[in-house]
């Protein structure tokens, strides 16, 4: 029971599967021919630093810190900590009282032997 319908449909699967590899071969040449031919500085190396730039500073801005921050905002124990002042290396010496540590100033007089007071 064999018709000529199935090899039709072979010799059309044959024939479409050539189609195919050939247009496969033609888009790779075409590919490599404009990849060698693309080769080189830019014409605009300025202008293209400039857009890359540009590019870099819109993801910055646009991107994941504003995200993380509606998020970050959201939940008071994500927040970071306001900055604290530093406090000197050395102590600081008083006119009334002598050398002192900020804290120690803070806190009254001093009952420290090296202290104020």
């Amino acid at each position: 029971m064999q018709g000529s319908l199935p090899g039709s449909l072979i010799t059309a699967g044959w024939i479409l599967t050539l189609v195919a590899a050939l247009s496969t071969l033609i888009a790779v040449a075409a590919l490599l021919g404009a990849a060698i031919r693309g080769r080189g500085t830019p014409a605009y190396p300025a202008r293209l630093e400039q857009a890359r730039l540009d590019w870099q500073q819109a993801l910055l801005e646009r991107s994941v810190p504003p995200h993380l921050g509606r998020r970050v905002g959201g939940d008071p124990a994500l927040r970071p900590a306001p900055p604290t002042p530093p406090f000197p290396a050395t102590p600081t010496t008083d006119s009334k009282s002598g050398p002192c540590s900020p804290a120690c100033r803070r806190a009254g007089p001093c009952d420290r032997a090296d202290g104020p007071g």
